[in-house]
């Protein structure tokens, strides 16, 4: 069985006593409604540094889910995303995160190198390691964003014989843009993008990228024009 569930990075209390406030005309659509009980405490222990970012991983301890396709409010899916749970039963992992290729050129370079805007991971005791030296990173240090103290996380978990596994979601999954065009191919749907320079895609765009599923293709994208399309290889099988 699967469900979808809303996060909201306050407590149910304050969420209730601020003012002017109300759950998003659309929260209907959801099967849960979480709330987080460590905002609070992660704010004093920081002393107001746990922004929306902190309060952001704090919250994924909160899941009412085995297996968690956790995913930012800027993210457009355009295929099936429950495939990803399979592929985790297959590759058992205790959190995959997508490389981030957008300013790589060698991505054997930087394994630890992710993008947190989409994240699948199991309820586990691993999970719940990786997460809180998460947190303990950006307690001590003064990280600017999530995805910079999720990097220093796991690349010093690989460095080290840690209790936690990570793994890499499929490029097809998440797909991201490269500085390299074969990093970029792929072969099969494109299951969602991530991130604001897909935030002008007009209602024909999924269907336009995964038009041929049995190409080998990437997609590109021009911000100033706000224009997508479709290269296919030269030497498809």
């Amino acid at each position: 069985d699967t469900g979808v569930a809303l996060i909201i990075s306050f407590r149910r209390e304050e969420y209730d006593d601020l003012e002017n406030t109300s759950l998003p005309e659309f929260s209907d659509k959801f099967d849960y409604i979480i709330y987080n009980p460590a905002a609070n405490p992660l704010t004093d222990i920081t002393n107001g540094r746990c922004s929306a970012l902190c309060n952001k991983i704090s919250s994924l301890f909160f899941t009412p889910f085995p297996y968690t396709l956790f995913v930012d409010t800027d993210t457009r899916f355009c295929w099936d995303p429950t495939e990803i749970f399979e592929f985790m039963y297959r590759n058992p992992k205790d959190l995959y995160a997508a490389l981030d290729t957008r300013d790589l050129v060698d991505l054997s370079d930087r394994p630890y190198h992710v993008n947190t805007g989409v994240l699948a991971f199991q309820r586990s005791s691993g999970a719940a390691q990786l997460l809180s030296r998460v947190l303990t990173v950006f307690i001590q240090g003064n990280q600017v964003s999530d995805q910079l103290y999720f990097q220093v996380a796991i690349r010093d978990g690989l460095k080290s014989d840690v209790p936690w596994s990570y793994g890499v979601l499929p490029h097809n999954f998440h797909y991201l843009r490269c500085l390299e065009l074969e990093n970029c191919m792929v072969k099969g749907p494109i299951v969602l993008f991530h991130g604001r320079i897909w935030s002008h895609m007009n209602t024909t765009f999924c269907a336009m990228v995964n038009a041929q599923l049995d190409k080998t293709r990437a997609v590109f994208v021009n911000s100033t024009t706000g224009l997508y399309y479709t290269t296919l290889a030269e030497n498809n099988e």
